[in-house]
Order: C-alpha cells, then sequence, then structure tokens
C-alpha cells in the first residue's frame, strides 16, 4: 500500500512532471532528486554509509510507488538538456538503491538505449548508463551480452572522462569483469594493456573514492585470474592503500573493510602482510565506531563461517611480534565491548571460532602490554558469562 510520502508525490510532483511547461518539469525534477536522497541537513545526519544507503533506499521505494520511474525514463528524451540532465541524475539515484527494477540487457531496445547513454556527450547520461550496469549486471550471461554490444568498450573509454565518469566507469567495469574469464581477458588485453595501466595509475589519484573503485576494479581482475595480477609490488599496494583508506571518515572508509576482505580472502600471505601492526592499529580504532563498523571489522577478520581452517585472527594473535599481539587484542576488545548493542553476539562468533581460549592462553604472555590488554579482554567476557550459560 502506498505510504503517505508516495501518495504526495504522486499528488504534486508527478503532475509537474507531466506539465508541458519546461521549467515546471526541471522544478519538479530537482524536488525529486531532493525526496530521493533528502535534503542537505538529513544528508549530514547520515554519517556513514549504512545510514545514507537507507537514506536514498526510502526515498526512491517513495518514487517508485508514485510510479514516476517511466516518467523519468521519458524525460532522458526531453528537448531541454536541463530537464534531461536532471531526470538522469534522479534515475541514477534510484539506480543506487536496491529498490532498482533490474534493467533486461537482452532486450535490443534496452540495449540500444543503454549504448545511446554511454555514448552521450552529457556526463550525467553516461553516468547514468553506467550505474545501470554496475545495478543490473549479475550473471554471466549478462557480462557476455554486455561485452558483444560493446558496452566493455564505451566504459573503458569513460576511463578518460571527467571525475564522476571515471569512479562509474571503474565500478561498472568491475561489475562487468567479476568472475568471467573472457570479458575479464578481454579487458585486461584492450587497447595493449592500456585500459589495465590507466586503472593502475587511478589507484595513486588524490581523491579516495577513485582509489578505491580502481583497487576494487583490480581485485575483482585478480579475483577472477590471477595470472593477470602477478606483480608482487601492486599487490602489496593494493594492500596499504586500502589500509590507508581504512581510515576515512565517510562512505569511503565504510567500503574498504570490504575491498580488502575481498583481496586477502584464502591468501595467506597477504593476509600476513595486511594484518601486520600498522594495519591491525587501524583496524582496532576502526572497531571503536559504530555497530556498522564493528561489523565491518569482524567479517574481515572471520570472513570464512563454517571453514574449519585457523582464522587468520588466531594466527595474529598467535603473532611472535608483540605489537601485532597487542593490536589484535585490542580490536577484540573494541568489537565486544558490553555496551555495544551487538557485542554479544560478536563475542559468541570470536568464542565459535576459538578467540575466545586463544586470549585465554595468553594470561601470561611475555610482554606486558599484551597481559593488561588480555586482562581487559577477559574481564569483559565475563559480562557474557550469564548469557552464555
Amino acid at each position: 500500500m502506498p505510504t503517505s510520502a508516495s501518495h504526495n508525490l504522486s499528488e504534486n510532483l508527478i503532475f509537474r512532471l507531466s506539465s508541458s511547461d519546461n521549467q515546471t518539469k526541471f522544478k519538479a525534477l530537482r524536488e525529486l532528486k531532493n525526496q530521493i536522497i533528502g535534503n542537505r541537513t538529513k544528508k549530514l545526519l547520515m554519517s556513514n554509509m549504512a545510514s545514507f544507503a537507507c537514506g536514498v533506499d526510502a526515498g526512491a521505494k517513495a518514487v517508485l510507488d508514485a510510479g514516476a520511474f517511466s516518467l523519468l525514463f521519458g524525460l532522458i528524451s526531453h528537448s531541454d538538456s536541463k530537464v534531461v540532465d536532471a531526470a538522469a541524475r534522479s534515475l541514477k539515484m534510484i539506480y543506487q538503491s536496491k529498490w532498482a527494477p533490474k534493467y533486461d540487457f537482452l532486450s535490443k531496445e534496452n540495449m540500444c538505449f543503454l549504448i545511446s547513454l554511454l555514448s552521450s556527450e552529457s556526463e550525467n547520461l553516461t553516468g547514468l548508463g553506467a550505474t545501470i550496469v554496475t545495478h543490473s549486471c549479475q550473471s554471466s550471461a549478462e557480462q557476455n551480452t554486455l561485452l558483444e554490444a560493446g558496452i566493455l568498450k564505451k566504459l573503458i573509454n569513460l576511463l578518460h572522462g571527467s571525475l564522476s565518469q571515471r569512479d562509474a566507469s571503474l565500478e561498472a567495469l568491475a561489475a562487468v569483469i567479476r568472475n568471467n574469464h573472457d570479458v575479464n581477458s578481454e579487458f585486461v588485453e584492450a587497447d595493449d594493456g592500456r585500459a589495465f595501466r590507466v586503472v593502475c595509475e587511478l589507484t595513486k589519484e588524490k581523491y579516495p573514492r577513485t582509489r578505491l573503485l580502481a583497487s576494487t576494479c583490480l581485485i575483482a581482475i585478480w579475483n577472477t585470474s590471477p595470472c593477470h595480477l602477478q606483480d608482487v609490488g601492486l599487490r602489496t599496494k593494493l594492500i596499504h592503500i586500502l589500509i590507508e583508506l581504512l581510515d576515512d571518515p565517510g562512505q569511503v572508509g565504510d567500503e574498504a573493510p570490504f575491498a580488502l576482505s575481498s583481496l586477502v580472502a584464502e591468501k595467506e600471505d597477504l593476509q600476513k602482510l595486511a594484518f601486520e601492526a600498522d594495519g591491525m592499529y587501524v583496524l582496532a580504532n576502526v572497531a571503536t565506531g559504530t555497530e556498522y563498523h564493528k561489523e565491518t571489522v569482524l567479517q574481515l577478520l572471520l570472513p570464512s563461517a563454517g571453514n574449519n581452517d585457523q582464522s587468520v585472527l588466531i594466527k595474529l594473535l598467535q603473532s611472535s611480534d608483540d605489537k601485532l599481539r597487542i593490536a589484535t587484542v585490542w580490536t577484540v576488545v573494541n568489537l565486544t565491548f558490553p555496551s555495544s548493542p551487538g557485542a554479544y553476539g560478536r563475542f559468541v562468533k570470536l568464542r565459535n571460532a576459538g578467540v575466545h581460549s586463544q586470549i585465554k592462553n595468553m594470561a601470561n604472555d611475555s610482554c606486558l602490554d599484551v597481559k593488561l590488554r588480555v586482562r581487559t579482554a577477559l574481564g569483559q567476557s565475563m559480562a557474557f558469562s550469564d548469557n552464555s550459560a
């Protein structure tokens, strides 16, 4: 049943979106975009990716429930460029939400429309096209269809565009490449390897989001075909980039742990490199944040639920490096701080992974700083004893 927000949308905005007056359309589109992402005050209150995404999801759902989606697509062909750009911005926001309908790449008409978006000289239209690919490309059949239609080449061309075009392209390229050997090879070999080298260079960009997206794209390449990323120096650089991004105060810092986890998963040599003392101190700091931050760090350190192999966390606690043991125990302390809402759930996961037993065994550690933090961790675990009984 439509909410009051979507009812208001249908009563007010949709009428103006259908107006024959271009200025009325444009103002309605600006208002609709604000319905999706909220006003400036609301955006400032959304301090992390989870809350921001939640706000966008709610706004996008209200727009979709009101039936404005098809109207917005119709406005992409409008004669007034201001109206077109405003509609494209709103659609891009919708396609960044979980409520956006999946785009059918197998439809010839849809593919022609997508090609026209990515071929446009408008930054908003090319960004919309790339965002549609990121949202809807989920199967190898869709990836192959996009490759055959020349979409990969269009996305590569955007790597040489504006900042927003580069970011949109990097995200879409990762979606098209991921777990598809044919598309992956096509990209790496494109323009005699120039496209691949451009992505490597973009990891050095001054903008944190571009560095994150370029790193994510390279991780997708490597995880699909390890032979394409054999440069140990580049892999090491990716780890350092992502560890540095963990400290970013915004959305990038929220997303970086997932990228790092994807990079080091089931790769013991990279795990050892990633979780050296400096990296663990960064994670210990991140683990003092919100519930979202704590859960993200836990997922990074315990990525393989149900795996019988010894967890990376236990290996870190058994390290001969005093600083690494200190940082690792401190991370566990921050993850299980009793006043945190999800502390008990995290304690249970850590206990089931053998982490609690390992910390008990460290009560007489040779390093005094380790022993002090172990006492703190064991003291906190007492708060869960009633729940554990």
